[in-house]
């Protein structure tokens, strides 16, 4: 057994927004926990005074994955992403779109287990 590395600390506190970067490319996940991103990730922890979950709907309607460059195991790269230039809501207007999108996820994710069930 090779042990290239290790740790016992969280990289990332709550909230933390994940893109992977490698592989699964372009797909935002939102997390409100304790993370531990690995090489193969993007992740985000200082949102500017945005609000976090809107910040991870906003991402996840950029069709990031049509970025990935390389072929066989497809590779975000942030230099690629970084000159996006995006329009987004002003902070109130965040907040609003967070209360009104969150309970519809929640009732999806509801939804696709009773499927699952």
């Amino acid at each position: 057994e090779i042990i290239i590395g290790w740790h016992n600390v969280a990289k990332s506190e709550s909230p933390t927004l994940l893109i992977g970067r490698s592989g699964t490319v372009g797909r935002p996940q939102y997390y409100d926990c304790a993370v531990w991103p690995n090489n193969t990730t993007l992740f985000v922890t200082d949102f500017h005074n945005n609000n976090p979950k809107y910040c991870y709907y906003l991402l996840r309607n950029l069709n990031l994955e049509d970025y990935a460059s390389c072929s066989g195991v497809p590779t975000l790269n942030r230099n690629f992403i970084e000159p996006l230039q995006v329009k987004y809501h002003e902070k109130e207007e965040q907040d609003k779109i967070v209360k009104v999108l969150t309970p519809l996820d929640d009732k999806i994710s509801t939804n696709n287990k009773i499927i699952e069930t």
